[in-house]
Protein backbone atom coordinates (compact mmCIF):
# COMPACT_ATOMS: atom_id res chain seq x y z
CA UNK A 1 0.00 0.00 0.00
CA UNK A 2 3.55 2.46 0.15
CA UNK A 3 2.68 2.77 -3.61
CA UNK A 4 -1.19 3.28 -3.20
CA UNK A 5 -1.27 6.24 -0.80
CA UNK A 6 0.94 8.74 -2.71
CA UNK A 7 -1.32 8.28 -5.71
CA UNK A 8 -4.33 8.53 -4.06
CA UNK A 9 -3.35 11.68 -2.48
CA UNK A 10 -1.85 13.23 -5.61
CA UNK A 11 -5.29 12.53 -7.77
CA UNK A 12 -7.50 14.32 -4.82
CA UNK A 13 -5.41 17.04 -4.67
CA UNK A 14 -5.75 17.23 -8.29
CA UNK A 15 -9.48 17.16 -7.96
CA UNK A 16 -8.86 14.11 -10.63
CA UNK A 17 -12.42 12.04 -11.07
CA UNK A 18 -11.05 8.68 -10.72
CA UNK A 19 -11.99 5.08 -9.16
CA UNK A 20 -9.54 2.11 -8.74
CA UNK A 21 -10.89 -0.87 -9.75
CA UNK A 22 -9.75 -4.54 -10.22
CA UNK A 23 -7.37 -6.82 -7.60
CA UNK A 24 -6.56 -3.47 -5.27
CA UNK A 25 -10.07 -2.59 -4.94
CA UNK A 26 -10.90 -6.09 -4.01
CA UNK A 27 -7.98 -5.56 -1.40
CA UNK A 28 -9.29 -2.00 -0.28
CA UNK A 29 -12.91 -4.18 0.60
CA UNK A 30 -11.02 -6.48 2.87
CA UNK A 31 -10.33 -9.21 0.69
CA UNK A 32 -6.92 -10.68 0.62
CA UNK A 33 -5.57 -10.97 -2.93
CA UNK A 34 -2.02 -11.00 -4.50
CA UNK A 35 -1.84 -7.82 -6.99
CA UNK A 36 1.14 -6.06 -8.29
CA UNK A 37 -0.53 -3.05 -10.01
CA UNK A 38 -3.04 -0.51 -9.80
CA UNK A 39 -6.10 -0.49 -12.11
CA UNK A 40 -7.46 3.26 -12.58
CA UNK A 41 -10.46 4.10 -14.28
CA UNK A 42 -10.25 8.20 -15.15
CA UNK A 43 -12.96 10.39 -16.41
CA UNK A 44 -11.87 11.02 -19.82
CA UNK A 45 -12.97 14.39 -20.60
CA UNK A 46 -9.89 16.05 -22.03
CA UNK A 47 -9.77 18.45 -18.84
CA UNK A 48 -10.21 15.72 -16.34
CA UNK A 49 -7.70 13.48 -18.10
CA UNK A 50 -5.29 16.10 -18.10
CA UNK A 51 -5.66 16.87 -14.57
CA UNK A 52 -4.92 13.36 -13.94
CA UNK A 53 -1.88 12.92 -16.39
CA UNK A 54 -0.60 16.01 -14.33
CA UNK A 55 -1.01 14.03 -11.45
CA UNK A 56 0.74 11.16 -12.11
CA UNK A 57 3.60 13.32 -14.02
CA UNK A 58 4.88 14.80 -10.91
CA UNK A 59 5.07 11.57 -8.92
CA UNK A 60 7.41 10.89 -11.39
CA UNK A 61 5.18 8.82 -13.68
CA UNK A 62 6.31 8.16 -17.64
CA UNK A 63 4.95 6.32 -20.26
CA UNK A 64 6.94 3.57 -21.28
CA UNK A 65 6.92 4.37 -24.60
CA UNK A 66 8.32 7.31 -26.58
CA UNK A 67 4.89 9.44 -26.90
CA UNK A 68 3.35 12.83 -25.40
CA UNK A 69 1.56 11.23 -22.49
CA UNK A 70 -0.77 14.53 -22.83
CA UNK A 71 -2.33 12.65 -25.99
CA UNK A 72 -4.12 10.54 -23.68
CA UNK A 73 -6.26 13.73 -23.24
CA UNK A 74 -6.95 14.28 -26.86
CA UNK A 75 -10.04 12.44 -27.75
CA UNK A 76 -8.73 12.00 -31.08
CA UNK A 77 -5.22 10.84 -30.66
CA UNK A 78 -6.27 8.62 -28.31
CA UNK A 79 -8.57 7.13 -30.93
CA UNK A 80 -5.56 6.56 -33.35
CA UNK A 81 -6.37 10.02 -35.30
CA UNK A 82 -4.67 13.16 -36.20
CA UNK A 83 -0.72 14.26 -36.06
Amino acid sequence: MALVEPIVDALNRGGVRYVIVGGLATVLHGFPRLTADIDLVVDLQPAEARRAIEALLRLGFRPRPPVDPYDFAEIVRRKGGGP
